[in-house]
């Protein structure tokens, strides 16, 4: 596609987005999410060939939010903003964007962008050099300079093209290992469920190779490119393998996770634990090696406590992963990244956890495996509010990072799932909302009644909603204003306030049974603290140090669950006094770790979860004596603990629980019936089913999720998504 503006010489749409995103990625846009949709939506809607879109009315609806009764007459957000981003695109191109080849203005009284093509300015002979280096950096960071520039070369321009333009989920691409093939999982089906296909890069049809009613997702090719592993959810979830061209689908392992075939194609690496990323030693993974033909799998490093996302050397001799040696806190958990050898001994640590710290990086733990290619790694990482690709070395010899991590995309969405291969990189540019639901509910009978309800809007994430116990106020964290704060909404009036804002990212909010007082957490210099602070603000008051996180209010509110590590015991709970602050040891296990518990309405009980396996939660219900819950003994389990059952929350006459459950391959809401001594009556029920990709609270930390039960509702955060795949080449 060409795009021409006046005269000039024509400019290609390619050229335009990288553009582009060097302008999004700059400090004078970074702190604006407003202009940077208002931008990209312009410049997109431009290229697109939809400037008719570009009219006040329309970008009031799709880039501001507004309703479709919205009177531009009467609110002129439009205008106002316009008017910023012509100011802020003027003093971008007057200072970093000086000698920029390329301008996008908004001309005064239109929203269509122009774009133009600027000569560069004149320079002395003697500058000569650093001016065509800088040329070249601007060139390779723009796009994704994921190669070197070997000394002497000529620079590289390299081609970004969108190879997907579907309007819901497809993600997690596999380019194959002769450059020929891209797999992918994508909802396009129709069916909302992601499903595996496949399509030839230079072009063609894309073939579905799975129809499960179940998610099947992450695949990777084999080295031949005849075969793609991937994982998914039926039957409880694990890794299957299937032809790149179609036919049958074979199972391999149980429960595993991110397979990856061996450069000879002899073995699948995969790791089996629960999604999310969550290191800690219980309740993270354990890497096993199988057959690529099937047999019996042998664990891989299973001295580790945790560790997960196992990738391949290029020569096939070693393993990297994440681990943690030894089971530290919550808190200070000292992931890092280590290889050994697949033939056994010491593992060794390559220096990426502490290179990522030092530049203020983190991977993202559900965006993919690093991508080992060559002597270079290739991953997902978070810095500020953006997660896009970087490289670092990491030599095969050596087997130690050489920072520092170079920055390849500039995008403002999450570009996730990058694979490489014949000199091409492809990744998900993904977008994700996460809001707060409302699913009424059957006070008597538990099940849901109707639609689920919306309770905030836009594009800023939602999670951790605490409901007081009439039901009428919610605290939740949110970043709508950029930081991670506390914020309050009243259901009745629909006002929403700020209860904590500003400093530190918060964590974790609970609000009181009377809607009147909110906790939450904060993490400082490597530890963290909890503060109390009036529903309708004020001054927060620290309350503890060294709490993990809270979970509950006790019906009096003279008492917190808190969670703190007590070594080298599992993690426990305890109750925090108020308002002396003193801790009492509440809930226990020997062996277990023991998280979410929440008490019954009358305090009288508590239900938490203990962490049994890798991939297997179970449920129980305690009685409090004298302060504490009951001893292991007089513990009633709810659930058999074979699956991830978890985060359970008593309905409000406590005749009911609900939970989190992945038993029939989605993480959905159940429900499981008490009798009069609380103990499980009849089978457990799906209330709420998302089996949608789309919406799903499959993704997120379950504690983000957030399950609280209100009268005749429930109310949790789920997250909507919307990706499209990216070559670069």
């Amino acid at each position: 596609m060409e795009c021409v503006s006046g005269a000039t010489t024509p400019i290609s749409g390619d050229s335009i987005h990288v553009h582009l995103e060097k302008i999004l990625a700059s400090p004078r846009f970074a702190q604006s999410a407003r202009l940077k949709r208002f931008l990209r939506f312009s410049v997109e809607e431009a290229l697109a060939g939809r400037a008719e879109n570009l009219k006040e009315y329309t970008l009031a609806l799709e880039v501001f939010d507004k309703a479709a009764s919205h009177d531009p007459g009467a609110d002129p957000i439009v205008r106002v903003e316009a008017r910023r981003l012509r100011a802020r695109l003027k003093e971008y191109y007057d200072t970093e964007g000086l000698s920029d080849p390329i301008r996008i203005d908004i001309p005064k009284g239109a929203y269509v962008p122009t774009f133009q093509r600027i000569a560069p300015p004149a320079r002395p002979r003697a500058n000569r050099a650093l001016g065509i280096g800088a040329g070249v950096i601007l060139i390779a960071a723009a796009f994704a300079a994921w190669r070197h520039f070997r000394e002497g070369s000529g620079p590289r321009e390299f081609v970004l093209k969108r190879l997907t333009s579907d309007a819901g989920l497809t993600t997690q691409p596999a380019i194959s290992p002769d450059g020929k093939l891209l797999a992918y999982s994508s909802d396009r089906g129709g069916d909302g469920d992601l499903e595996i296909w496949v399509q030839p890069t230079a072009g063609g049809d894309p073939l579905r190779l799975t129809h499960i009613p179940a998610d099947d997702h992450e695949p990777a090719f084999s080295p031949d490119s005849t075969r793609i592993a991937f994982r998914s959810e039926r039957n409880g979830g694990g890794v299957f393998i299937v032809p790149a061209q179609g036919g049958e689908v074979r199972h391999l392992a149980e429960h595993g996770r991110n397979p990856r075939f061996s450069p000879d194609g002899n073995w699948v690496s995969y790791w089996v634990g629960s999604g999310g990323g969550d290191l800690l030693p219980s309740s993270a993974g354990k890497i096993f090696l199988v057959p690529a033909a099937g047999g019996a799998p042998r664990p891989f490093q299973s001295e580790f406590p945790s560790a997960v996302n196992p990738v391949w050397s290029p020569d096939g001799k070693h393993i990297l992963f994440e681990a943690i040696l030894e089971p530290d806190t919550a808190t200070d958990r000292k992931a890092d990244w280590w290889t050994a050898s697949v033939a056994g001994g010491k593992a060794e640590k390559t220096g990426l956890g502490e290179l990522l710290q030092r530049q203020g990086l983190s991977m993202l733990p559900n965006a993919g495996p690093p991508v080992w290619n060559g002597d270079s790694l290739l991953f997902t990482a978070r810095r500020g509010d953006t997660a896009n690709l970087w490289q670092v070395r990491l030599p095969q010899r050596t087997r130690r990072v050489a920072g520092p991590a170079q920055r390849l995309t500039f995008g403002s969405a999450l570009e996730m799932y990058p694979s490489a291969a014949a000199g091409r990189i492809v990744f998900t540019s993904l977008s994700e909302n996460n809001n707060l639901w409302s699913q009424p509910v059957d006070r008597r009978e538990g099940v849901a009644m109707g639609e689920m309800q919306r309770l905030t809007e836009g594009s800023a994430h939602d999670v951790f909603p605490s409901v007081s116990l009439d039901g009428n106020r919610i605290a939740y964290l949110s970043n709508k204003k950029g930081n991670f704060d506390v914020w309050l909404k009243d259901l009745r009036s629909g006002v929403e306030t700020a209860a904590a804002a500003g400093g530190a990212p918060k964590r974790f909010p609970f609000i009181s049974p009377s809607g009147s007082r909110i906790i939450y957490g904060e993490q400082a210099g490597g530890g963290s603290v909890g503060y109390l602070v009036s529903a309708a603000g004020g001054h927060p008051a620290k309350i503890c140090e060294g709490c993990t996180q809270a979970f509950d209010w006790s019906p009096d509110e003279r008492g917190i669950l808190i969670q703190q590590q007590h070594d080298p015991s599992p993690l426990s709970v305890d109750l925090l006094k108020l308002p002396s602050r003193e801790t009492a040891a509440f809930l226990q296990h020997p062996k277990w770790n023991l998280s979410s518990p929440r008490f019954s309405p009358d305090g009288r009980w508590v239900v938490f979860h203990a962490i049994v396996g890798p991939v297997r939660r179970q449920i129980f219900v305690a009685p409090v004596i004298e302060g504490a819950a009951a001893t292991e003994s007089e513990w009633i389990p709810i659930t058999d603990g074979r699956g991830l059952d978890r985060n359970a929350v008593f309905s409000r006459d406590a005749s009911l629980l609900y939970f989190l459950s992945e038993r029939d391959g989605f993480r959905c809401i159940w429900a499981q019936r008490l009798d009069r001594l609380f103990r499980p009556q009849g089978a457990a029920f799906a209330v709420v089913h998302l089996h949608n990709s789309k919406r799903s609270l499959g993704t997120a930390a379950t504690g983000a999720i957030g399950l609280t039960a209100a009268p005749g509702k429930l109310i949790f955060s789920a997250a909507e998504f919307a990706g499209n795949l990216w070559i670069l080449q």
